[in-house]
């Protein structure tokens, strides 16, 4: 089995480089026009299953590559509680922000959001999941397994 995974397109609040986390804003054109290429690109790889976070811009970049879209919301981003919908270079000086970025640890969270453990926590079983549910090769697993919990953070 493979697995593919892709982020949803560009959105507005991308492009006004703001937090999003669980809030939404839409896709651009120009996101949806990067779902469209990305739709040609991936014609001809026969994909059995698309998972998608329940969040529109997730949903909605799925949606334009797939007939077929499971929503789970295990796979939804990061929640940035407070701070989500606020500029980026407003919170460059912002010791919390400056913490969850640049010297995180598992528990580490901006007010009213959610810790990397507990990111890590759901992503991973829903991963367990897939693996049982389609019969992953093992080393898939430990793979997947290193890869969502035990990769050292670097500065």
């Amino acid at each position: 089995m493979k697995i593919f995974i892709t982020r949803h397109s560009k959105t507005l609040w991308n492009q006004e480089k703001k937090l999003q986390g669980w809030k939404d804003s839409p896709l651009t054109k120009e996101g949806i026009n990067d779902a469209l290429l990305l739709k040609k690109r991936i014609k001809d790889i026969s994909i059995d299953y698309c998972y998608s976070s329940p969040i529109n811009r997730a949903k909605q970049t799925s949606e334009i590559l797939f007939d077929h879209v499971i929503l789970d919301d295990r796979l939804k981003e990061m929640n940035f509680g407070i701070y989500e919908g606020k500029n980026i270079a407003e919170l460059l000086n912002d010791e919390q922000y400056d913490d969850l970025w640049n010297h995180p640890d598992d528990d580490t969270r901006l007010p009213g959001g959610e810790s990397y453990k507990e990111v890590q926590k759901r992503l991973l079983d829903f991963i367990d999941e897939i693996y049982k549910k389609y019969s992953v090769a093992g080393h898939m697993h430990r793979c997947s397994r290193s890869f969502m919990g035990t990769i050292p953070y670097q500065n």
